[in-house]
C-alpha cells in the first residue's frame, strides 16, 4: 500500500481510492476529481492527488503516441479572428439547466423515456448537492463529446428538485385552486402535449416526507411525483 503524506488509516485510504476509481470513469478533469474526492472523504487535495498518481501514473511525453500529439495539437485554440464553434444540442440544453439550479444532468435521446446511460451509484448518483456543484461542468463538457446530439433530462434529488408529470394539468390546477383558494403557483414548465406539463419545484420537507408517487388516475386526475432518483425531461 501507497505510504502518504499524511499518513491514512487502512479504511479511509481504502475508501479513497474507491472514489477515484469511481470518479475517473466520468470526469475528465483531474483537478475536478481531486477537489471532489478531497471534500467528499474530508482529505486533504494533496494526499488525494498522490493517491491518484499512484493509480493513473503519468505517462513521459516520449511515450505519448505521435497520433495522441497530432490530436493534442489539433485541439489547441483557434485564432481569435475565427467564429466561435456551434453548441451542441446537449451543451444547449445543460446549460439552460444549470442556469435555473439544475445541475444533475443526464443524457437521452430525443423523444425518449430513459437515460441514454446507467448513472446508479455514480458520481452525479452519491455526490451531496454541493459536491456535485463542483462535477457538474466537467460531467456537461464529457456529455458534450459523447452525446452531442442527444437530449437532456435531470434527476430528483431530496435537497434539489421534485417534479410533476402531470397529464391532466388543466384539471389538476383548477381543482388545486378550488381547495386552496389559491392561484397555482409559477414555476418552470415544460409540455410537448396538450394538457400535459412536466413540473419543476424545489423539495420542501413535506415533498421529501411524501416520497416518490406511481402514475394513477383518481377523479379525472392522472400524474406522477418524481421525488427522488428519478429523472425528467
Amino acid at each position: 500500500m501507497t505510504v502518504l503524506t499524511p499518513a491514512l488509516n487502512p479504511e479511509l485510504q481504502a475508501k479513497v481510492e474507491a472514489d477515484i476509481h469511481m470518479y475517473q470513469k466520468w470526469v475528465t478533469d483531474r483537478k475536478v476529481l481531486i477537489d471532489g474526492v478531497s471534500a467528499r472523504n474530508h482529505v486533504p487535495q494533496q494526499t488525494v492527488e498522490e493517491l491518484y498518481l499512484t493509480l493513473y501514473p503519468e505517462k513521459p511525453a516520449d511515450e505519448i503516441p505521435e497520433q495522441s500529439k497530432i490530436a493534442e495539437e489539433a485541439a489547441q485554440p483557434a485564432s481569435v479572428q475565427d467564429a466561435p464553434p456551434q453548441k451542441s444540442n446537449i451543451r444547449t440544453i445543460a446549460e439552460r439547466s444549470i442556469a435555473r439550479g439544475e445541475n444533475r444532468v443526464l443524457p437521452i435521446a430525443v423523444g425518449g423515456k430513459n437515460p441514454a446511460i446507467s448513472w446508479k451509484n455514480s458520481p452525479i448518483d452519491v455526490a451531496s448537492t454541493s459536491e456535485w456543484a463542483g462535477l457538474a461542468q466537467s460531467w456537461i463538457d464529457s456529455l458534450d463529446q459523447q452525446f452531442p446530439e442527444l437530449n437532456a433530462c435531470v434527476i430528483a434529488k431530496p435537497d434539489e428538485y421534485v417534479f410533476i408529470d402531470n397529464d391532466t394539468a388543466k384539471q389538476f390546477r383548477e381543482g388545486y385552486e378550488k381547495f386552496s383558494g389559491e392561484q397555482y403557483p409559477e414555476t418552470f414548465t415544460t409540455s410537448a402535449t396538450p394538457n400535459h406539463y412536466q413540473e419543476h419545484f424545489r423539495q420542501t420537507d413535506l415533498t421529501r416526507a411524501m416520497g416518490n408517487v406511481v402514475q394513477f388516475s383518481v377523479d379525472g386526475i392522472s400524474l406522477s411525483v418524481r421525488q427522488r432518483n428519478r429523472s425528467m425531461c
